[in-house]
């Protein structure tokens, strides 16, 4: 079995892959540049969560303590975005907030005053719920590999 590998290019002050934002990056630019529709990949649910980015057979310590809150709402984003794109009732507005949120989770930029999805998602329950989650797959995971 090859070894696994770490993902690159972790940005410290977030334990989020600086690579991971390629998954936003495309759509940001799209969203730029047509702006009264949203691109086709995210039209059929294409935007991959974090732990699709970095699979778990492939990489390790994906997802830590450091980083956990930030891959759950991260997931969170990409969920809605792939949501709203399968479903055709893709609202721009949102989207751009969305992408706003997830650069900010991924580069551990200082949040601007006011910004409407952190209402939605950063609650301590549902941080406790991710928290859960994850260390309950980890737990199974190594399980298995035994």
């Amino acid at each position: 079995m090859a070894e696994k590998k770490k993902p690159e290019n972790v940005i410290d002050r977030t334990g989020v892959s600086q690579d991971y934002w390629n998954e936003f990056h495309r759509l940001e630019h799209y969203v730029r540049d047509h702006k009264d529709k949203v691109c086709p990949w995210v039209e059929q649910g294409k935007l991959k969560k974090y732990t699709e980015r970095f699979k778990s057979d492939e990489y390790e310590d994906v997802v830590n303590d450091k980083n956990y809150k930030r891959v759950g709402v991260l997931d969170k984003i990409v969920k809605e975005i792939n949501t709203m794109g399968r479903n055709n009732k893709c609202d721009i507005p949102r989207v751009k907030l969305l992408l706003k949120r997830a650069y900010y989770l991924v580069h551990g930029k200082k949040e601007p005053e006011g910004d409407e999805t952190k209402k939605s998602y950063c609650t301590e329950e549902r941080e406790k719920e991710i928290h859960e989650y994850i260390k309950e797959k980890e737990k199974k995971e190594k399980e298995a590999a035994k």
